[in-house]
C-alpha cells in the first residue's frame, strides 16, 4: 500500500511539473494557478472532513478491509511464527494476533469500539478453530472426556467412602441408643 501511495505521489509530482512547464510556455502566470489550486485543495480538505464526520469508520469499509487483506489469517500466522521461533509463549498467541489486527486497523485511522473489538476476537477464534485439523479437535475432545471420566471416578470413590462413613455413624448411633434404652 505504501508503494502505491509513493507511486501516486511521484506521478502527481511529474504531472504538476509538466503542467507548470506547459502553462509557462502558454504565458499563464503560475502564481495564479497555484493560488486557485490551493483554494480547491482547501475546499477538498473541508469536504473530506465533513464526510469523515458523517461516516466515521464505516463498518462496511472496515470489514471489507479486513477481508481484502486477510488480516485474521495474517495475524494468526504472525503469532504462530513468533511461537514456533520461541519468541512468544503459547498462551499469548491469541492476544498477539488480536493486537496485530487492532494495530493494522489503527494504522488506517480506525477507532476500535467495543463492538469492533468483539468482532476481531470472534474472527481470530474462528480462524484458530478452522485451522485445526479434525483429528486435533477429536484429540482435544477425547482428552476432555478422559479428564471428566477421571473426575467421575474420583467422585464415585468419595461417594462410596462417604456412604461407608454414614453407615458406621448410623451403627454407632444405634449402639448408643440401645445402650441408653
Amino acid at each position: 500500500m505504501l508503494i502505491e501511495i509513493l507511486l501516486i505521489i511521484g506521478i502527481a509530482s511529474a504531472a504538476e511539473t509538466a503542467l507548470f512547464l506547459f502553462l509557462k510556455a502558454k504565458g499563464v502566470k503560475s502564481v495564479t494557478v497555484v493560488k486557485e489550486a490551493e483554494t480547491v485543495a482547501s475546499n477538498l480538505d473541508n469536504a473530506a472532513g465533513v464526510i469523515k464526520e458523517l461516516v466515521p469508520n464505516s463498518y462496511a469499509a472496515i470489514l471489507a478491509y479486513i477481508e481484502k487483506y486477510k488480516l485474521f489469517e495474517k495475524a494468526i500466522n504472525f503469532a504462530e511464527q513468533l511461537f514456533v521461533s520461541g519468541r512468544l509463549p503459547a498462551d499469548q498467541r491469541k492476544e498477539k494476533a488480536t493486537d496485530y489486527v487492532t494495530n493494522a486497523l489503527k494504522l488506517i485511522g480506525t477507532d476500535i469500539t467495543d463492538n469492533l473489538q468483539s468482532y476481531i476476537d470472534g474472527g481470530i477464534e474462528d480462524i484458530i478453530y478452522a485451522s485445526k485439523a479434525d483429528d486435533q479437535i477429536r484429540a482435544q475432545l477425547q482428552k476432555i472426556v478422559a479428564d471428566l471420566q477421571k473426575q467421575l471416578s474420583m467422585l464415585q470413590i468419595s461417594h462410596t467412602e462417604l456412604q461407608n462413613q454414614n453407615t458406621q455413624l448410623n451403627n454407632k448411633l444405634t449402639a448408643i441408643q440401645n445402650t441408653v434404652s
